[in-house]
């Protein structure tokens, strides 16, 4: 069994490909354009209490980690529609789920040109 990853450590291609799936997952039948999928980093508290158990050399296999989530912008055509919307997503890699999803308005990015 592979260790678990570093809390900071870039999101690996398997698990760009994961949260790309989930995020699909969402949006049965809509053509989905990415913009970006990144790691999005633990809260300050979280990686805190993970950094200090690192660096005292008390970490172990059971030391709680945080939750590795990805951070998705996003346009998405939902099939009964010709308009792309702009989208930020957060999905949880462990539970393989969307747990935070905003739509942004027009008046604060640009368009999306194909």
């Amino acid at each position: 069994m592979a260790s678990p990853l570093h809390p900071l450590t870039p999101l690996t291609i398997a698990e760009t490909d994961a949260a790309r799936d989930i995020l699909l997952g969402s949006h049965p039948g809509a053509s989905i354009y990415f913009r970006i999928v990144t790691l999005l980093e633990p809260a300050k508290a979280e990686l805190t209490k993970y950094l200090d158990a690192e660096h005292s050399g008390q970490l172990s296999p059971n030391t709680p980690r945080p939750a590795r989530l990805a951070k998705i912008h996003y346009d998405a055509i939902e099939k009964n529609s010709q308009i792309p919307v702009y989208q930020e997503a957060v999905v949880d890699l462990g539970s393989k789920q969307r747990v935070r999803h905003e739509l942004i308005s027009s008046e604060f990015h640009a368009s999306l040109t194909v």
